[in-house]
Formats: C-alpha cells, sequence, structure tokens
C-alpha cells in the first residue's frame, strides 16, 4: 500500500483541473481523478495515477464513495460551485468520505453575491452601485447609468428555475442602454426574479485567491489580469500557466486595524484557490 497521501478529484477535465493534477503530483500526492470527457485535457498529466468517465448526479457521488473506499485513505476534492454543492447536499451518504471542500454554509455565503459586496463594503473596499428590480416596472423608476453589467445574484438558486422556462444562464452580461437592457430583462419576469444590474467600472480586473485556514490567510496569490471585455477567454488561457505567487505583504492591509475581523470572516468562506502551490 502506498504510503503516499492520495487524492481524488471530482473533474479534471478543464486546465483548473491540470494544474491541481500538477501541483499536487509534484509535492507528492497520489492524484486520481474523475473527468466528463474521456479526452479532457487532466487526464494526459503524467501525475495522475488513475482516471475515469464519471457519472451524472447521484450516480456521481455513489461513484466519488466507491472510488474514495477503495483508494481509501484518500480525500476528495471538487472545482466547480455545482460539484462542490452536490457533494455538500449528500454529505450523509459521504460521511466515511473526507471532502475538502468548503461546507454547506460557508458556500451558500460565497455565493451570495448581495452579501459579497455589503462585507466588501464594511471592510473599506469600493464597489460598484447596484440596482436590484423585481419588475420592469421597478426598473422604469430606477436611476440607472450605462453602460451595466448583469449578473445573478444566486445563480445555482436560479438555475432549475430558468431551465424549465427554457432561458439561458449567462454568467454576465452588458448592456449600453435602457432599451437593451429591458429587452433582455424581460423574458425573465415570467420567472418572477431578474439578475442584479451594477454599473460597469472600466479598467483592468486583478484576481487574488487567499489560502485560509481557521480564518488565517496563509498564502495569497494573484489569479490573473485582463480587460473586462476579455475577461473570460483570458482566464482559460491563463489556467494553464503555472500560478503567480504574491507576497502576503501585499495583501496585510486586509487583516490589519479594526476590518481585520471582517475580513477573515469574508475571506473564510472562500474555496480552497484550486492553484494552490504547496510549496
Amino acid at each position: 500500500m502506498s504510503s503516499r497521501p492520495r487524492v481524488l478529484i471530482a473533474n479534471v477535465s478543464s486546465q483548473i483541473g491540470l494544474t491541481m493534477i500538477r501541483e499536487l503530483g509534484r509535492h507528492g500526492v497520489e492524484v486520481h481523478g474523475l473527468s466528463d470527457d474521456a479526452h479532457g485535457i487532466g487526464r494526459y498529466s503524467r501525475y495522475l495515477a488513475s482516471g475515469a468517465l464519471r457519472e451524472e448526479g447521484e450516480a456521481l457521488v455513489r461513484q466519488v464513495r466507491a472510488t474514495a473506499t477503495r483508494l481509501a485513505p484518500c480525500v476528495v476534492m471538487a472545482i466547480s460551485k455545482p460539484d462542490i454543492c452536490l457533494l455538500n447536499d449528500h454529505r450523509s451518504e459521504l460521511a466515511d468520505v473526507p471532502l475538502l471542500i468548503p461546507d454547506q454554509a460557508r458556500m451558500a455565503f460565497a455565493l451570495d453575491k448581495a452579501r459579497t459586496r455589503e462585507l466588501a463594503q464594511e471592510i473599506g473596499m469600493k464597489v460598484p452601485r447596484v440596482w436590484h428590480v423585481r419588475s420592469l416596472a421597478e426598473l422604469l423608476r430606477a436611476d440607472v447609468t450605462f453602460p451595466v453589467v448583469l449578473k445573478w445574484a444566486q445563480p445555482l438558486a436560479v438555475f432549475p428555475r430558468l431551465r424549465k422556462a427554457g432561458l439561458p444562464l449567462d454568467k454576465f452580461t452588458y448592456c449600453y442602454n435602457r432599451a437593451e437592457l429591458e429587452a433582455y430583462l424581460r423574458p425573465f419576469e415570467a420567472i418572477g426574479e431578474l439578475p442584479l444590474i451594477a454599473e460597469y467600472c472600466p479598467g483592468h480586473g486583478l484576481g487574488l485567491s487567499f489560502f485560509m485556514w481557521r480564518g488565517e490567510a496563509l498564502l495569497s496569490f494573484q489569479g490573473c489580469t485582463s480587460g473586462r471585455r476579455k475577461e473570460g477567454s483570458r482566464r482559460c488561457a491563463r489556467a494553464s500557466r503555472s500560478p503567480c505567487t504574491v507576497s502576503f505583504k501585499s495583501s496585510r492591509s486586509l487583516f490589519c486595524g479594526s476590518s481585520a475581523g471582517k475580513a477573515r470572516q469574508w475571506l473564510s468562506t472562500a474555496t480552497i484557490p484550486p492553484r494552490v502551490s504547496l510549496g
């Protein structure tokens, strides 16, 4: 039996999955992975001890349990929000499987964009102005300035209703005038909920991830720097590169002064960054 620590990753088909395999494998961890694509990029890593096509839904939960039991002792990690939420929903069936993921309460906190915005504001961060309207009638009374960015407050929670109504779940959408905004929002009145409307902030996005342990940030990482309009595509391209580790001193101001407790509470809800370097 191998004395190396073992981990099972719920999906290794993406660039993030490949990076996790490499980071863990290079530090002596025996990595096993499931994938939703037989030719997923992570399946070709030299550091992957074994791989298998994954099931879906509750069948995936049974597959994770069976695989982790066979490899025991073995911890389970997940990357995507849907996978993390699925495993959390079935924790009772996975009671004997160590899950290295945020629990349900922390995930609910992290996925709530409105609450995240409030916490950021409380610790002194500048945030975009947001309009949360429930109907087009309310929108008529809102003093919206353009352009705007639309995002769902809780994407996973609204997804079942969108799918039932045959409506798309867009990660984000830009609208440049009121006519575009009303046209985009109109179909969503059918489900009784509209996405958040936020003012557009020009510039570049700087992604920072924190490795949290018991409320303390042990490491911080610069994930990517990108133009807003290219954020999605550039993020995918950047995921295959080595992570850029930055000094904890550069983010120390978040943890000093009267805002320290609030910042730690906020950051402790975050998932463990998939590109974390263990060295």
